[in-house]
């Protein structure tokens, strides 16, 4: 788990997860299958997602603004790393608007 904030991090999880404040490791952590982007945005949170996916990650979002704006950038990308659709979990992004935003 990455959180800027450590010290609440580990009062939140109990100290029962590993933390880091670098959300960039996470996503280059070989051991990590799902990243789960909470961070709201579309700066930081774009290059999070890219990353992932460039690196194999499954991803999931409800960040209606990274979609809006980048929704088929994050889509290619998904595509590429894929077989051309969004059916391998390997390079699938999931939100409660993707379905809306594929047909885009």
């Amino acid at each position: 788990m990455a959180d800027k904030n450590l010290e609440l991090a580990r009062k939140v999880t109990g100290g029962d997860a590993r933390l880091t404040d670098d959300a960039f490791a996470v996503v280059a952590d070989p051991e990590i299958d799902i990243v789960v982007e909470l961070i709201g945005g579309y700066g930081v949170a774009k290059e999070l997602v890219l990353k992932a996916i460039e690196n194999g990650k499954h991803v999931v979002t409800a960040n209606k603004a990274l979609l809006a704006v980048h929704g088929n950038e994050i889509f290619a990308a998904a595509q590429k790393k894929g077989d051309g659709g969004l059916r391998r979990p390997r390079s699938r992004v999931a939100s409660p608007s993707s379905r809306r935003c594929a047909k885009a």
